[in-house]
């Protein structure tokens, strides 16, 4: 018989996250939402799924010939052939040059206190040490069809099971990145995250990662 405390312990979760958001004066959002939060994540890929992720971008772009964006404000787009000329020939890197990702995320709670979590943008750049700017490689709006049905039907397989497909959603959901040791958190809402930072603000980001790890795991 399954157990009915995990389902118990959610909603718990959903009622406490419900509680610090009205603490907050979050106003109920028109589309029926009773919670919606903003979070921005920097991770390293230099190697792991993240890194799978984005040559698979790559290579999907490139067989289909779509048009992509460097950067957020870039006006207009470019072929990939062309954003791989104009790295080169601006900054000397390639697109497999990217070793840093900022993964923006969307969690919203519905009427019916159902949680959901949504990868909306991820930019890719190329961090070359301390104190340097960052070099924009690549940008991506993951709420775009075809990269939505990317993240969930596309992933890495189990070494001991070539059968068995992991997700690109899995891996990339905020629980599994913002866990990660050189993962931080640099952006809840509007508001750049720094040293002494608001407490009840870092106490909402363990609660939002607690609750897509009891969602998602």
């Amino acid at each position: 018989m399954t157990s009915i405390f995990p389902r118990a312990h959610r909603f718990v979760s959903v009622i406490g996250l419900l509680l610090l958001a009205l603490a907050f004066g979050a106003p109920q959002n028109a589309n029926g939402q009773l919670w919606l939060q903003t979070a921005r994540v920097i991770t390293p890929i230099e190697t792991g799924p993240t890194r799978a992720f984005l040559d698979t971008l790559v290579n999907v772009m490139e067989r289909k010939d779509m048009m992509v964006k460097r950067a957020p404000d870039q006006k207009g787009e470019m072929t990939i052939s062309d954003l791989r000329n104009a790295l080169i020939s601006e900054v000397g890197i390639g697109l497999s040059s990217a070793n840093h990702a900022f993964i923006n995320y969307r969690f919203t709670i519905g009427q019916g206190s159902e949680f959901e979590q949504q990868i909306a943008k991820i930019r890719f750049v190329f961090r070359a040490g301390p104190g340097q700017s960052d070099v924009s490689v690549m940008y991506v709006d993951a709420e775009e069809p075809w990269v939505e049905t990317l993240i969930r039907q596309r992933g890495t397989t189990l070494q001991s099971n070539q059968a068995a497909l992991i997700p690109f959603h899995r891996h990339l959901g905020f629980a599994n990145i913002a866990r990660q040791d050189e993962s931080k958190v640099v952006e809840i809402g509007d508001e750049t995250i720094r040293d002494g930072f608001d407490e009840k603000k870092a106490a909402l980001i363990r609660k939002v990662e607690r609750l897509v790890y009891e969602t998602y795991v």
